[in-house]
C-alpha cells in the first residue's frame, strides 16, 4: 500500500479547510462529484481477515478526490478509528492511510 504522502502527490484535488475569516459561500471548488462522506461523519470500515469478515466504525477525517492515475478515481477517505476489535491500541488514531470511497460503508 502507498504511504499518505505518496498518494497525496499523486492526487488532482483535495477538500479544502475553510479560514474563519472567508464564508463559505466565496469559496468554490472545482466541479467534483459530491463526496459520500464529510469531514467527522462516522462510517464502517468492513476489511476480510482469516476469521471472515470483520468491521471496525471510523470518523472521517480528511478527504481527497483522486480524478486519474494509479489509485481508482474518486474519493479517498482518511480515517479515524473509533472501534476497531481486531486492533484496539489503534481506537483514537488513523493509520495513515486513505480508504477509497467504495471501501466505506455509511454508518
Amino acid at each position: 500500500m502507498r504511504t499518505r504522502r505518496q498518494f497525496l502527490l499523486g492526487c488532482a484535488g483535495a477538500v479544502a479547510v475553510l479560514p474563519p475569516t472567508r464564508s463559505a459561500s466565496s469559496f468554490e471548488l472545482p466541479n467534483l462529484p459530491r463526496p459520500r462522506f464529510h469531514i467527522g461523519q462516522e462510517a464502517i470500515a468492513p476489511w476480510k481477515s482469516e476469521e471472515g469478515m470483520r468491521y471496525g466504525r471510523v470518523a472521517i477525517i480528511g478527504a481527497i478526490y483522486n480524478p486519474t492515475g494509479y489509485e481508482p478515481e474518486g474519493w479517498w477517505y482518511l480515517p479515524l478509528w473509533v472501534d476497531n476489535p481486531d486492533c484496539p491500541w489503534m481506537v483514537g488514531k488513523d493509520d495513515g492511510h486513505y480508504w477509497h470511497e467504495q471501501w466505506l460503508k455509511a454508518a
